[in-house]
Formats: C-alpha cells, sequence, structure tokens
C-alpha cells in the first residue's frame, strides 16, 4: 500500500515519533500547506514505544540508524521473508528507494525540532509512483514522555493521488479503513524495532532544535 512503505520508513527512523499543528510548523513552505489545503486522505496512528524518551531520541539521531532499522526489520520479518525494498539516503534529509515492482519513492524532511513541552516533531514529504498514478504524502510525528517510562507517540499522515477519481475513492469508509488499519499496524511494527533498538547501548546525542 501507499503508506505502507512510507510509515515504516519515517517510523523507523523515528518511531517515537502530533502535538503541534502542522501548518504552523510549515508555515513558510508553500507546498506543504497547498497538500494539507487540497482535502487529502488523512489517517492516524497511536500507541507507545517500550523505551525512554531519551534513549529513544539518541536513536533517532545515531548516524546509523538507517542501516539498524533496515536490519532489524529485516530480523523479524518471517523465516524466508526478505525486506520489499532498500532504502537509500541520497544526501542529508533525503532519501529514495524502489519496491519490488520497480516505482521509485523520494522522502525528504521538511522539519525535525523539540517544542517548548519537549516534545519531539518530524514531519516528511514523500513522492511517488504506485499502480494508479502518481502521489504525494505528508507524514508528521510526535513523540512526547509517557507513563512508565516509555514514549507516546501520533502519526499523521496525509495523502493526496494525482488521479481525482483515487482522491474521492481514498475518502470511502472502506477504503479509509482499510488505510486506517494498515497505518497502524505498521505503526506497531515499527514502535517494536524501536524499542529493541533503544534497548542497545546508545550515546546520548543532542535533540534538535528549530
Amino acid at each position: 500500500m501507499v503508506c505502507r512503505a512510507i510509515v515504516l520508513l519515517l517510523l523507523g527512523l523515528g518511531a517515537v515519533c502530533t502535538g503541534a499543528d502542522i501548518t504552523v510548523l510549515l508555515k513558510d513552505q508553500a507546498g506543504a500547506q497547498a497538500l494539507l489545503a487540497s482535502n487529502p486522505i488523512h489517517v492516524h496512528a497511536a500507541g507507545h514505544v517500550d523505551a525512554t524518551f531519551d534513549r529513544a531520541v539518541a536513536m533517532f539521531m545515531s548516524k546509523e540508524v538507517l542501516d539498524d532499522v533496515q536490519a532489524e526489520y529485516a530480523r523479524q520479518l518471517p523465516a524466508g521473508e526478505t525486506p520489499e525494498f532498500v532504502v537509500h539516503q541520497t544526501e542529508s534529509g533525503q532519501y529514495h528507494y524502489v519496491n519490488k515492482d520497480k516505482q521509485r519513492s523520494e522522502v525528504r524532511e521538511l522539519y525535525k525540532a523539540t517544542g517548548p513541552d519537549g516534545a519531539l516533531d518530524a514531519i516528511f514529504l514523500a513522492e511517488g509512483t504506485r499502480f494508479f498514478g502518481a502521489f504525494e504524502a505528508l507524514v508528521h510525528l510526535n513523540a512526547r514522555p509517557g507513563a512508565a517510562g516509555k514514549v507516546d507517540y501520533d502519526l499523521n499522515v496525509y495523502a493526496r493521488p494525482r488521479n481525482s477519481v483515487c482522491r474521492w475513492l481514498g475518502h470511502l469508509p472502506p477504503v479509509r479503513k482499510f488505510f486506517q488499519n494498515k497505518t497502524q499496524e505498521v505503526a506497531d511494527l515499527s514502535a517494536r524495532i524501536c524499542a529493541h533498538l533503544s534497548r542497545r547501548e546508545t550515546p546520548a546525542a543532542p535533540r534538535p532544535s528549530p
């Protein structure tokens, strides 16, 4: 599905991470504002990560996080299965991958910072093509310290197929429920990946600032 690859990558990279209003955080980015104003398909997932907030942020900021996440994802797959794609970093804050159908997706970091309340917000823009045509999506993750030493997170995905018929179908209840269930499924998997990686010895890392 469209959101699966995006969410797995980004939750894997953050997996910890909506408190602040996305329109405020991206107030100077006209392209993102236009997407949000276009009545996109919106799905939300939330949950907890069994890791301390500081350790999760340190994992998020590690230079090896991309390789670590992909290795752990491969380890958690059923025996005999391999990851559908490998994510490559193009340059700082930019990534791409090609799926089994030879369809390429680009992912770009738009925002990453801690707010006055100490919560971490990270926002990414994903663009690519699938069987229904081209799409673009904003992925907004937010993480904050939770109860019992865990991390609470919210994930909001705002997806916009460029084909008008696909945009209309995406708002039908059965289709929305499918995307919602799949997004939560991937969020739960990503939380398990983050929890495993956060249990390793990880050096302290500075928190990102606006």
